[in-house]
């Protein structure tokens, strides 16, 4: 045993002194990698976990971040060490599970972490409030409808014929002004006007299959007149918000998943980009697509390229996707204005970014209300009375809405909308506004109203 130790220790002894003969440089590099593992394996992801229904802590919740696990105490906090590559996973009954990856954590000492209460806890679902019919009549089919200022502006197709349901007896369209619940316009207009548009400077606008309207109040009453149809679709349609001599508007790319927020001086005419959202699958895979494009298929994306002006590089993944079943998603990327701050939403990498009104970026949170279990997002509504947020769902046909915080990215209890397949779902006032089949008749749709309960 003596001489095996003394062996040992010899052993010892003449490997430190070979490394001393390497250098003191890398000698210096040894001993920092190995205090580098040992820094790493002791780092710990120390947070607090909130609902969003309340914006207060909660305990029990199960955090994992690969084999490791713990649950959060009493006051919602956290401390776990991280496991390299693997995500931090937040999973309740009562909530919707969340994966967030471990680079958002970067350079945090203390992280904040909120969950979205599931639909599937009836505890967390809000009741229905009692259901008011707004416009019911028993030959109108209503197909959409708008808040210009202080009144209520509805489209619909009145029967040419009290017998039979077919969709081939709606030939009237007509416009209809109330105000306060009363009629104070009536118009019948243009057959095959497909909606309406309301822009940020209070234009109504009636676009059609091949044409476009503009709607003029003159007090109490309203004419249409004949507006360019190109003329909306470039300048009118794009534009989500205004101020003093600035328009933000967001140009989506022509076969690229990219969308362009963007801030225009009426001044001098420049145009600035705010922020660029892109399907990040597909242009990731580019190079890659790039490479394996054939002769002819690069002579196709070149003349793509002279077409629009794009380089012909971003085509290669459009043009194999054909083939190949790519994900060639547009990014679901609206844009609003609130107070002094411009919100743009970045649903497919689950960013939501904030940029004051010269177009810099001013903050970023988390986003995860748009891969909820077995919830389609159908989009964001902002109230134009309180520009409050609401993200709007649907499940089997159910409608749900939650309240949404764009400072911390908190998203509420959800409530549930009284009547399923609702269409057009708007908010207005504190109330949610959707078009609904009436009951005798599928054909035949009214408008109705609930009070949001938050």
């Amino acid at each position: 045993m003596v001489i095996f130790f003394e062996s040992r220790l010899g052993g010892i002894f003449f490997a430190l002194c070979f490394l001393v003969n390497l250098g003191s440089m890398r000698l210096a590099f040894i001993l920092f990698l190995l205090s580098f593992s040992t820094a790493f394996s002791q780092e710990e992801i120390r947070g607090k976990v909130y609902s969003g229904a309340y914006l207060k802590p909660v305990s029990d919740i199960s955090v994992r971040c690969g084999i490791r696990s713990t649950k959060t105490n009493f006051n919602g906090e956290f401390t776990i060490p991280p496991t390299a590559d693997e995500p931090l996973q937040f999973s309740s009954p009562k909530f919707h599970t969340q994966e967030i990856p471990l680079e958002r954590f970067k350079d945090q000492e203390s992280v904040e972490v909120y969950l979205t209460p599931s639909s599937f806890a009836y505890s967390e679902v809000i009741s229905s409030n009692p259901v008011e019919t707004v416009r019911a009549v028993d030959f109108e089919n209503i197909f959409d409808y708008t808040f210009l200022s202080d009144t209520l502006v509805i489209l619909s197709y009145m029967k040419s014929k009290q017998s039979g349901a077919s969709r081939d007896a709606y030939l009237n369209c007509a416009l209809t002004v109330l105000k306060y619940g009363e009629i104070i316009d009536r118009q019948i207009l243009p057959d095959r006007i497909k909606s309406l548009h309301l822009d940020p400077y209070n234009q109504l606008i009636l676009e059609g299959l091949d044409f476009c309207h503009i709607v003029i109040r003159d007090g109490e009453k309203i004419r249409v007149e004949s507006f360019d149809l190109n003329d909306f679709y470039d300048r009118i349609q794009p534009i989500y918000a205004i101020d003093s001599n600035k328009v933000y508007y967001a140009y989506a790319y022509e076969y690229i998943p990219q969308i362009s927020h963007r801030i225009y001086y009426d001044d001098d005419g420049n145009s600035f980009p705010m922020r660029f959202i892109k399907n990040k699958d597909y242009f990731k895979k580019l190079p890659g697509d790039y490479e394996m494009l054939e002769k002819p298929e690069v002579e196709e994306a070149m003349r793509m390229e002279e077409e629009t002006g794009i380089n012909h590089y971003l085509f290669a993944t459009y043009i194999r996707s054909f083939y190949l079943l790519r994900d060639i998603r547009p990014p679901y990327a609206p844009g609003f204005k609130k107070e002094d701050t411009i919100y743009i939403f970045d649903h497919m990498n689950k960013w939501l970014f904030s940029h004051d009104l010269e177009g810099n970026r001013t903050d970023s949170v988390s986003i995860y209300h748009d891969a909820l279990n077995r919830e389609e997002l159908i989009n964001v509504i902002q109230d134009p009375f309180n520009e409050k947020f609401y993200v709007h769902h649907e499940r089997s046909g159910v409608h749900y809405l939650r309240k949404f915080d764009p400072i911390t990215g908190a998203t509420g209890r959800p409530y549930k909308i009284t009547h399923p397949f609702a269409e057009k779902v708007k908010v207005f006032e504190g109330y949610v506004y959707y078009i609904h089949s009436t009951p005798k008749n599928e054909s035949v749709k009214h408008l109705l109203r609930e009070k949001i309960p938050f």
